[in-house]
């Protein structure tokens, strides 16, 4: 029999310590997780090794989970800081619902997390002011772990506005393309699923502290479109400073897809291409796929990674594990049956994937 010695419980303490501390991050390659309370996965960021928050574009809460856990452990209802309308329809409790912001990309830069939401129309091509926002969190230490708490007094609302006559933009000639590609003015128009809608869906940080927006539509020339905001942390301030662009991409090599995610993970960025529409209803074989980018200026051919991508996972947010060698892609897996469920019986499903090198 092995003695125990003070020396030994010590070291055994430490090795049980490493290991409850890396359960999460320990994920093999290719494993899939199931996460509860929400169908879509939507958009996402690391807090820490542990922990990740997620928004669900079908309402306006942002959850927390550990790593491997299928239950949130925060819920930030975010519905009066949005400014969200209500819906003419209240719950079955009688209470007012709201309408979803449609958050759609998330980018971490510091303690502070960036949310950005479609500021599309809704499906059937109606205006949905609600849409417009970009907003911020920030990370808050908790004894059980990283927390969000909203920044500010509100989201900023005029972004899409902002494109339209941005001289930047003018001057690549997008801003009249996004212009027609939303309609502004006008009650009805493209539906952002449409050929010719305005969706935006990825958001990533720069090394410099800059945010890349990415859209799933419009796609000139089927090309995918980044833009960066240059002044964010500006932007979300209650002040509400103007957004300064950057000059545009149009990146080749999407094969007509749009950008689903992107984040900067291992010196690269890892963008998440999807069809403009739904994945049924495309003539693509592969409707996704995961594409490396340098984000140089002049940089236009996002390289494909060798990455097979389960037939039925439907991948809308990707970001880094920290302190591992694994990334993480979250499935929008809103189903009308998902939908249509109570809270408790919602999920969605996560990827665990090695980083490209």
């Amino acid at each position: 029999m092995i003695q125990s010695t003070p020396i030994l419980r010590l070291l055994i303490i430490v090795a049980l310590s490493m290991l409850t501390n890396s359960l999460a991050t320990a994920q093999g390659a290719d494993q899939i997780t199931t996460y509860a309370g929400a169908c879509d996965g939507s958009a996402a960021v690391a807090l820490d090794q542990n922990f990740f928050a997620v928004a669900d574009d079908d309402n306006n809460v942002l959850n927390v989970y550990r790593i491997g856990q299928a239950a949130a452990v925060q819920e930030l209802n975010l519905d009066a800081f949005l400014e969200a309308p209500k819906k003419k329809k209240p719950g079955a409790d009688g209470n007012p619902v709201f309408k979803e912001a449609d958050i759609e990309g998330a980018a971490r830069i510091g303690d502070r997390i960036y949310w950005i939401a479609s500021h599309g129309r809704d499906s059937g091509g109606e205006s949905e002011p609600g849409r417009s926002r970009l907003f911020a969190a920030r990370i808050v230490s908790h004894a059980e772990g990283p927390r969000l708490e909203p920044i500010g007094s509100g989201a900023y609302k005029n972004l899409r506005e902002d494109m339209f006559k941005d001289p930047t933009l003018k001057a690549a000639k997008l801003s009249k393309k996004l212009a027609e590609a939303y309609a502004p003015g006008k009650e009805e128009g493209p539906p952002p699923e449409s050929n010719t809608g305005f969706n935006i869906e990825g958001l990533a940080a720069t090394p410099d502290g800059r945010l890349l927006i990415g859209f799933r539509n419009p796609r000139p020339d089927r090309k995918a479109l980044v833009i960066p905001l240059n002044n964010p942390a500006d932007v979300v301030k209650d002040a509400g400073k103007t957004p300064v662009f950057g000059n545009p991409w149009r990146l080749d090599n999407l094969e007509g897809r749009g950008v689903r995610s992107i984040d900067w993970i291992n010196n690269t960025y890892v963008i998440v291409a999807g069809p403009h529409g739904d994945a049924e209803d495309s003539d693509m074989k592969a409707p996704f796929a995961l594409l490396t980018w340098s984000g140089r200026e002049g940089d236009t051919e996002p390289v494909a990674m060798k990455v097979k991508i389960p037939a039925d996972f439907a991948p809308e947010a990707v970001f880094a594990i920290p302190g591992s060698s694994s990334m993480m892609l979250l499935s929008d897996d809103g189903t009308k049956k998902c939908k249509a469920a109570g809270k408790p019986q919602k999920s969605f499903r996560a990827l665990t994937l090695p980083v490209s090198k």
